[in-house]
């Protein structure tokens, strides 16, 4: 017992430090997409008697998302507060890790792993060098702390098979596709796990959901190619996935538009 109180103290480190840090860098205006996705919105929203217009703002798109918790999330919280809180839009995108890191401790426990080895999760976790986005921007803390946050729950709730389980997964895996683009990437692996557990009759509602949801995501829906096609950066530029994987591990030495560039004496720490 005495040990588990002690793991539990050392994950609480850099769960203190994170917060410190979100505590003192966080700012209550918006910046960038904000004016849009948030106060926009809300502009629109209040100023619409129409409740069919008022829906369809909720999925509009952005650029290639619809980014329905985005809009909820500042919606819900103005009608509590009363005002437009970047504080809060902010606290509640980073309450999405915390949420990660239970998920990840739900799993070693099903696998009988000491609690020590969600110490590692955490400092990968909360540590904010590894995207600014992710920890000041309010809506893209929103998007992008939230849809990895769905998609393992998501993944959660397919491990284990219990009806209850399934439709729960299928709730978290449309909240996850109207989160950000890429999360329309779970419904693959989540019919890989059902495949892999040989479960066929979920795994055609699964597919059946998947297509209700594609249709209702594309309706009435805008292509843009405005960045750079993915695939093809894979194949002219394939050591991007090597640097990439070191900057997302927390290995932040890039804070220019150049790279690479060549690793400085302050650059050790990082390192």
């Amino acid at each position: 017992m005495m040990r588990k109180i002690l793991y539990l103290l050392i994950i609480a480190i850099p769960i203190g430090l994170f917060s410190i840090f979100l505590g003192y860098f966080s700012r209550d205006i918006p910046q960038g997409d904000d004016f849009e996705l948030i106060l926009n919105f809300l502009y629109k929203y209040f100023n619409s008697k129409d409740l069919g217009v008022k829906f369809n703002l909720l999925f509009e798109q952005f650029v290639e998302h619809r980014l329905f918790y985005t809009r909820l999330v500042a919606l819900l919280q103005y009608l509590f507060m009363g005002k437009v809180s970047f504080y809060a839009i902010l606290v509640i995108g980073n309450l999405s890790l915390l949420g990660t890191l239970w998920l990840v401790w739900q799993q070693l426990k099903a696998l009988q792993l000491s609690l020590i080895y969600l110490l590692p999760v955490a400092l990968l976790i909360f540590q904010p060098c590894y995207s600014y986005d992710g920890v000041l921007w309010p809506a893209a803390t929103l998007a992008y702390n939230s849809v990895v946050f769905f998609a393992l729950l998501t993944i959660h709730w397919l491990s284990n098979e219990r009806r209850l389980s399934f439709w729960l997964a299928i709730f978290s895996a449309t909240l996850c596709t109207f989160t950000f683009g890429n999360g329309i990437l779970v419904w693959v692996a989540g019919a890989a796990v059902l495949v892999l557990q040989k479960r066929w009759k979920p795994t055609a509602i699964w597919t059946g959901c998947l297509f209700l949801i594609m249709s209702a995501y594309f309706y009435d829906y805008t292509f843009i190619q405005t960045r750079n096609n993915p695939l093809q950066n894979l194949v002219q530029h394939p050591q991007y996935v090597f640097l990439n994987f070191l900057i997302f591990s927390g290995a932040a030495l890039n804070w220019s538009e150049i790279w690479p560039k060549n690793l400085t004496p302050s650059d050790s720490w990082s390192i």
